[in-house]
């Protein structure tokens, strides 16, 4: 049954890190696209956004990091008994 927590939080990470990278994606150009129209307050606030996608994205790669860890130790651990009892 964790087995299967684990791998449900993968998948969430990973729809989330999907997510994030977008959003920081778009908010990096919008700043970038602001500052050559020299609008620097809003290309403030646009930076603002996409330090924070960005460091979300740094947070679901850690935990899908993590719950991919798990799976394999898991999965290694499982196939050591199999191997053992046959």
């Amino acid at each position: 049954m964790l087995d299967l927590i684990f791998i449900a939080l993968f998948l969430l990470f990973l729809y989330y890190a999907i997510k994030d990278a977008y959003v920081a994606g778009f908010y990096s150009a919008n700043e970038q696209i602001n500052i050559l129209l020299g609008d620097s307050d809003v290309a403030l606030e646009w930076q603002r956004m996409y330090v924070t996608s960005f460091w979300h994205l740094i947070r679901d790669v850690v935990l899908m990091g993590i719950s991919l860890v798990w799976i394999i130790f898991r999965s290694m651990r499982n196939e050591l008994l199999l191997g053992r009892s046959l």
